[in-house]
């Protein structure tokens, strides 16, 4: 029942333990999380991807969730290196890797400078900044979390989600939303994301590769400027925004499953 279900864990990382959420046995698959959020951000697609007959592997990125802090100045380079260790850790060899946001970049940047590592990569809604874009939001990062007395923190960010966030969300994935943030009190991730250079990384990946582009997330046209550079690069498209993974597992891992099976 444990092994339908899925399990927890911890392995080293390169910055102290890393934790993950499991579930199957087969092919490893490594699923990369965006910032800020955890691993539970893929929980509802674990079991499904499982059924397939996968090794599904979902780490906390150092710093979010359960894993130990990185240090301050940390890169993408540097996330992509910290899964190195998880992956040998795990003693999982070569896997296929899915990423989403931040962790697209991330996953883009293993497959990219470890190509040995890495069999087939799934870019989730990638961003492909250019670098006006990527200084315009450095400069509106906001960083630390300020826990203020009266929990307005909580009400604003709140509001916040709902004012920009996938509008399919539902509360309970709002919150879960919130909850993320608070917990990792200092967003390292984004601010690596927003200082990286993607060209290069995707420029030197040897796997084969998907693309998914979410119709309604903002940053959608990012698959059309990365497909504009490799368009040997394979594609789909989901209804939807930031939250397709959370609000419409069985669609997403519908539009994953002929490239995992391929």
């Amino acid at each position: 029942m444990a092994e339908a279900l899925g399990w927890r864990g911890y392995v080293d990382g390169l910055w102290g333990q890393v934790h993950y959420r499991a579930a199957g046995e087969g092919a490893p698959l490594l699923m990369v999380h965006q910032s800020p959020w955890s691993s539970m951000q893929y929980h509802a697609v674990l079991p499904r991807l499982a059924a397939l007959g996968m090794a599904v592997r979902a780490p906390d990125s150092p710093g979010y969730g359960m894993s130990d802090p990185a240090p301050e100045g940390v890169t993408i380079a540097d996330h992509a290196d910290n899964l190195v260790a998880v992956i040998a850790a795990m003693g999982l060899g070569s896997v296929t890797v899915v990423g989403h946001h931040t962790g697209a970049l991330i996953a883009a940047s293993l497959a990219a400078r470890y190509p040995a590592l890495v069999s087939r990569v799934v870019l989730d809604n990638c961003p492909f900044y250019t670098p006006d874009e990527r200084e315009t939001r450095l400069r509106g990062h906001g960083g630390t979390l300020e826990i203020r007395p009266d929990g307005s923190h909580l009400t604003e960010r709140w509001a916040l989600m709902r004012r920009v966030a996938d509008k399919e969300m539902t509360d309970a994935s709002i919150q879960l939303a919130v909850m993320a943030w608070c917990e990792a009190g200092r967003d390292t991730g984004h601010r690596a994301a927003f200082s990286h250079d993607a060209g290069p990384d995707i420029a030197a990946i040897a796997a084969p590769v998907l693309l998914i582009a979410s119709r309604t997330d903002p940053i959608c046209g990012h698959a059309d400027r990365i497909a504009a550079v490799r368009p040997e690069f394979a594609r789909a498209e989901l209804p939807g925004g930031t939250g397709s993974v959370l609000e419409n597992p069985e669609g997403w891992v519908a539009a994953l499953q002929p490239f995992l099976e391929r």
